[in-house]
């Protein structure tokens, strides 16, 4: 039930590493 909620907090929250790690590159 939760699966789609973890899913798409998690692409949420890759999206922003990302984000930070170019960033900070």
């Amino acid at each position: 039930m939760a699966t789609r909620s973890n899913y798409s907090f998690l692409k949420r929250y890759h999206s922003i590493s990302l984000r930070c790690a170019t960033i900070n590159r």
